[in-house]
């Protein structure tokens, strides 16, 4: 190996040549050892520690690359260099330099520009970074770095360098100055907060996975079935995580996509939209199906692996990707016994049987209610079945169960589809979910909303679920509730629709035999009808009174206002008051009852009542209904109030709704399970309008 040479003329601060000073070399490590120099680059001849330069003060040596302590004296003069690097590095052109497994400890690569530098496994200790502008550095990984001179980013108090150490975390650490003398750490990341702790840049970088990293190409032609799996399956081995599509990929799948992992998210950069159908489509991320024809499984498939031992799993979901089914593949999205998911932003086009698909599955011992698919957010779920014969059939939204569970306490938000002879929404098995902003519109034979009644194998039908300003089209029947004209065992009932438009465009819902709907009729509270000629808007009968609060009029009156009595409207608000209800059963016998609590408090029209029972001996048990006298006569117009509540002693949720016409509020239970003559403590709220 050659040598490193140094080399320099002694001169005092006058600039004087010093002939014959005395040189000495020591190394700048522990106890600062004499450096053992040589006259020739080879290494073979030997000079003195301390040597003297010539008669011109000119002195040289060669020794092996470091960091070095060089002392000139002469006389009274004396002059310390420290650190003095000393190595060939200078020799050579940096640029594309390969170091594999070198030592450059102690070397100085101040002020060096380093491109395309590749340094693997080199050993950096004593290493100084000053200045060093380090573009495209390649395979850093195995480096190890540390100074036993400096802090982290704290510049040696000599040289003014920063070093790289390890601060005992293990975290090796890099560090750099800006042009600012700034510290910029390279290797490490820390939030700029007190409680903030010190993460590797690797370890940052994986808060997120992209799909490029797992050989996912998205370039509409390479099959990406098998490496999307592999990625979800990967983020399930460290608990979850992230798998990012960037804008304008187009995976093509031949297989399912398969998400049986919690707290795993599969997110695009955007689902496409309705109109977006041509040739110059916008840049969003696509799956497209590229497999064979297959009319009954979905191209992605978010589950749970339920049965004896695994439970439904919870978190995860999918976003901002749009599902090309291509007109051959039967199911485009398809969530299965989930909780807590999030699918928000999905756009499916021509799917040939359904776009999504919501039920509930059971594998091995039936888990009841705790299979289903509950508390779940979809947003913004949209679909196209319009384009080719193939699709016209296809529905958009289908919610459905097992037979002892269901899709339930859901919540859609500003869902909207387009089908020709299917239904936008199916609501087989579906209960208590909210749908609020969401449309529908069957250009063809199909329905928009379609509700299914209760069959004896236990299904709960498309029961107790909120419309909250949804709209469908104008043709009479396009929201249709089935009961038992179409071969149920009893109609769906307790369903509620606020604010639909039915004045200006959507039709008034259908109902079959023995189902029924809570909605907004004459007479209520507040009223505003559309403006006809010079009638710009009406609010009657506020308060409950036959007083106008106000009244708008075109008729020669620009603005009325009627009298406002606030003391009929403060004397309609009762306080709180004990009664005491009596207790029936549909079918079989109540035991005795021990009223715990029971109190009503009137707001003009608007009853709310409490009721606290225990059975505190044995009857037969109803399977049905339990039924209870009203505080104040309900309106008489069928249902008028929901109820809602729970069994202490089976843990039970009740369900239920106010029967004005015949004065009594009804009471069910999951499956008519009810403690009854085993006591049951129930425990039971309900609101309702009085006569």
């Amino acid at each position: 190996m050659a040598l490193a040479r140094w080399q320099a003329t002694i001169v005092d601060e006058d600039g004087t040549i010093l002939p014959g000073a005395s040189v000495e070399v020591r190394q700048e490590t522990g106890g600062s050892p004499l450096a053992v120099l040589f006259s020739d680059r080879a290494g073979v001849t030997s000079i003195g520690n301390p040597f003297v330069a010539d008669a011109e003060g000119f002195a040289a040596f060669h020794t092996t690359g470091g960091a070095y302590k060089i002392i000139a004296t002469s006389g009274a003069f004396s002059r310390t260099w420290r650190y003095v690097a000393v190595g060939t590095m200078a020799e050579q052109d940096s640029n594309d330099v390969a170091i594999t497994g070198g030592d450059i400890s102690g070397v100085d690569l101040g002020n060096v520009n380093i491109v395309n530098g590749i340094f693997t496994d080199g050993l950096f200790l004593n290493a100084a970074l000053t200045d060093a502008t380090i573009t495209d550095f390649l395979d850093f990984l195995e480096v190890t770095l540390g100074s036993p001179e400096g802090e982290p980013g704290v510049p040696d108090p000599n040289t003014g360098r920063v070093y790289a150490v390890d601060d005992g975390s293990g975290i090796t650490k890099l560090n750099m100055k800006d042009a600012a003398s700034n510290v910029v750490q390279l290797s490490h990341f820390v939030q700029p907060f007190s409680a903030a702790v010190t993460r590797t840049q690797q370890n940052k970088l994986r808060d997120i996975f992209d799909a490029r990293d797992f050989g996912i190409v998205g370039d509409g032609t390479t099959d990406d079935t098998g490496a999307i799996n592999a990625a979800l399956a990967a983020l399930n081995s460290i608990g979850g995580g992230v798998l990012e599509f960037p804008a304008g990929f187009n995976c093509k799948i031949t297989g399912q996509i398969g998400n049986s992992y919690a707290d795993v998210m599969l997110r695009g950069k955007g689902g496409d939209t309705f109109h977006n159908i041509g040739s110059n489509k916008l840049a969003a991320t696509r799956f497209t199906w590229g497999g064979a024809t297959d009319n009954a499984t979905a191209m992605v498939l978010i589950s749970s692996p339920f049965n004896a031992a695994n439970q439904v799993l919870n978190g995860g979901g999918i976003e901002g990707i749009m599902l090309d089914c291509n007109r051959v593949k039967g199911i485009g999205l398809q969530v299965l016994s989930r909780r807590q998911l999030v699918c928000r932003n999905i756009f499916i086009l021509d799917a040939t049987n359904r776009a999504y698909y919501f039920n509930c599955g059971v594998t091995g011992t039936d888990h009841g209610e705790d299979s289903g698919n509950q508390d779940c957010l979809f947003e913004r779920l949209m679909w196209r079945s319009i384009d080719d014969a193939s699709v016209f059939s296809a529905h958009g939204l289908y919610l459905a169960g097992s037979s002892n569970a269901n899709t339930s306490f859901n919540k859609f938000l500003n869902c909207d589809g387009v089908t020709q002879n299917g239904t936008g929404y199916i609501l087989d098995n579906a209960d208590n979910n909210v749908f609020e902003g969401c449309r529908s519109f069957a250009i063809g034979t199909g329905l928009d909303f379609d509700l299914f009644g209760t069959t004896a194998a236990g299904s709960v039908g498309g029961a107790c679920n909120y419309f909250i300003g949804c709209s469908w089209s104008s043709t009479v029947g396009k929201f249709t509730v089935r009961g038992t004209e179409a071969g149920y065992t009893a109609g769906t009932v307790d369903n509620v629709l606020v604010t639909e438009d039915i004045a200006n465009s959507s039709s008034a819902p259908v109902l079959g035999t023995g189902c029924a709907i809570i909605r907004p009729t004459k007479g209520a509270a507040l009223s505003v009808k559309g403006i006809t000629g010079n009638a710009a808007a009406k609010v009657q009968d506020i308060a409950g009174t036959a007083d106008q609060a106000l009244r708008v009029n075109g008729a020669g009156t620009a603005l009325a206002f009627g009298a406002i009595d606030l003391t009929k409207a403060a004397a309609a608000v009762s306080a709180w008051t004990d009664y005491t209800p009596t207790f029936t059963s549909a079918a079989g016998t109540l035991g005795t009852q021990t009223l715990n609590r029971s109190r009503f408090q009137q707001n003009g029209k608007r009853v709310h009542v409490y009721i606290d029972v225990s059975i505190t001996s044995a009857g037969t048990g109803p399977s049905g209904f339990v039924r209870m006298t009203l505080p104040v006569a309900g309106f008489n117009a069928g249902i008028v109030g929901l109820l809602n509540g729970y069994d202490l002693t089976t843990g039970n949720l009740i369900g239920g709704y106010v029967d004005g016409t015949n004065a009594r509020a009804n009471a069910s239970f999951n499956a008519g399970v009810f403690a009854g003559g085993n006591g049951g403590r129930l425990l039971m709220a309900f609101t309702y309008e009085a006569a």
